[in-house]
């Protein structure tokens, strides 16, 4: 699924992958996102095309470039929501939303999961309207399975911090809303994801049917465990901009990531900043483009999608763009260097 199909205008019954998020009220607890680690692992000419994978890896946890679009991200599949992370939390607050009616400010609702599991609702409503600035939702989950999403456990709070126009009820619209996660864990078929951290996202569309979603935060981490292998992902500092109209996704932005990888052997911290604008087709109309630049402390990594079929990564030994090595290579074998 795309992020526009997600979030335009009369989409009723949303999918329940992540739950709120929150600023005022209650805390959930210690939901700051995982401490960066030590720096081990710099950028090799044995490595850096693995560099460049793991760099782009967190852009599909993030933005949920479901479908054709996962191609411009390598089609990662390590633990891998049906959706990013940002959408779905999105389209989980107005689920809840919709149960207004009966949520009580300061009272604490348990319910039960379709599928099964509960989650509880900790609720402070300024009105009863969609979206006012101060709404906030807390939710905590317990295994929580509803159709077609993975099951969710763990703490996500949010709460609206702007709001303008009706949104996503025309096409003209704004809202923000900041987002907590404590343990927020994920479990499908394709693995698990852990999340902790901070998010704020701001949602717009001014008329035209390009939707824009910004998202940034000081410090968001994913533990992703799939096929036999955990790795680990921090994001500092981080901006991101989606802008998605009937033709294709844009991504733009940067932020500084640092984890743990198996096949890089160890920690690392990088800078990735997006050069050229990710350009994804929703049809099959417009090619794959776009490039970005993996930063160390000395040498970079510059990947760049060529097309819809192969993606070239150029290694530059003294980060200097001056390339020491090259290699192009098709999607499917570059998704599995991470």
């Amino acid at each position: 699924m795309t992020l526009r199909s997600a979030i335009v205008p009369g989409t009723l019954l949303l999918p329940l992958i992540l739950s709120a998020c929150g600023g005022g009220g209650g805390s959930a607890g210690d939901t700051s996102a995982t401490p960066a680690p030590v720096t081990s692992v710099t950028i090799s000419q044995s490595n850096y095309q693995a560099v460049g994978a793991t760099a782009i890896d967190p852009l599909s946890k993030m933005v949920g470039l479901g479908g054709t679009a996962r191609q411009l991200v390598g089609a990662v599949e390590v633990a891998q929501p049906s959706q990013g992370l940002a959408d779905v939390a999105i389209q989980l607050y107005r689920r809840v939303q919709a149960k207004n009616s009966s949520l009580v400010a300061g009272v604490v609702v348990n319910q039960n999961c379709t599928n099964g599991g509960t989650m509880k609702l900790d609720t402070s409503i300024v009105s009863q309207m969609f979206y006012t600035v101060g709404d906030r939702i807390k939710v905590t989950g317990t295994n929580c399975q509803e159709p077609g999403q993975a099951a969710f456990s763990g703490t996500a709070s949010f709460t609206i911090t702007s709001a303008t126009g009706e949104p996503f009820q025309t096409n003209r619209y704004g809202v923000g809303v900041a987002m907590l996660f404590d343990n927020f864990e994920l479990n499908s078929t394709d693995g698990q994801s852990v999340i902790k951290g901070d998010l704020a996202v701001n949602v717009s569309q001014s008329g035209s049917s390009a939707v824009t979603m910004d998202m940034s935060g000081q410090a968001l981490s994913f533990t992703l465990t799939a096929a036999g292998k955990t790795n680990t992902y921090r994001l500092d500092s981080y901006n991101l901009t989606s802008t998605q109209s009937d033709d294709a996704i844009i991504l733009t932005g940067k932020y500084t990531m640092s984890g743990t990888s198996g096949k890089l052997g160890g920690s690392y911290s990088y800078g990735v900043e997006i050069l050229q604008p990710l350009v994804t087709p929703i049809s099959n109309v417009l090619q794959i483009s776009g490039a970005l630049i993996v930063r160390g402390a000395q040498a970079s990594v510059a990947v760049t999608a060529l097309n819809s079929a192969t993606v070239r990564v150029d290694y530059s030994e003294k980060g200097d763009g001056v390339t020491t090595a090259s290699n192009t290579l098709a999607w499917a074998d570059f998704n599995v260097l991470d």
